[in-house]
């Protein structure tokens, strides 16, 4: 069994042992929920699921984070809190970002975990100031993607990317990102 292969069972027990059993207490994923202080699934779930980042490549960028001498961030494009979301309960998105939809469907299997994140995981290279508009376009954009769309949530923050090493070849980057 390999290392991912351990995590996805580790991480597949907490969603059934605990994260699932949250939201049937009346849990919220999406943002603390009183009576239940200290308990964060989706947070725990995020943090458990990071050393599988490192397989995931970069694979869009901007062009402000293209050019040289630029202070450059990795920007998860859908936040890896709403991946977890995801796996647990597609339904406990956000509801002020509309973000309460299913993408792939929740995860049934330790396998589901690893298909989810390899997935939905996509990077982007950012300025450092593209990340904090990322970050400030909704209030729930920080944690999650607006209706669950990455695209939705760059268009508000005013980030426009494309594909690593094609800064030049894109003529019309929104068709591109629908």
């Amino acid at each position: 069994m390999t290392d991912h292969d351990q995590l996805a069972v580790q991480a597949y027990q907490y969603i059934t042992d605990v994260a699932r059993p949250f939201v049937a207490r009346g849990g919220r994923l999406w943002t603390k929920t009183p009576g239940f202080e200290g308990i964060a699934p989706a947070t725990t779930l995020r943090d458990m699921l990071a050393p599988l980042d490192a397989d995931v490549p970069v694979t869009l960028t901007t062009e402000a984070a293209a050019l040289a001498g630029v202070r450059i961030d990795v920007e998860h494009v859908l936040p890896v809190k709403r991946i977890a979301i995801e796996m647990i309960d597609p339904l406990q998105g956000d509801p002020r970002c509309g973000s309460n939809r299913v993408l792939i469907g929740r995860a049934e299997s330790p396998a589901d975990v690893l298909r989810i994140y390899l997935a939905l995981a996509v990077k982007c290279y950012v300025t450092n100031d593209e990340h904090k508009r990322l970050n400030r376009a909704h209030r729930s954009s920080k944690w999650d993607a607006w209706n669950g769309d990455w695209r939705e949530r760059y268009k508000r923050a005013g980030v426009v990317v494309m594909p690593v090493g094609e800064r030049n070849a894109i003529k019309d980057i929104l068709t591109w990102q629908q």
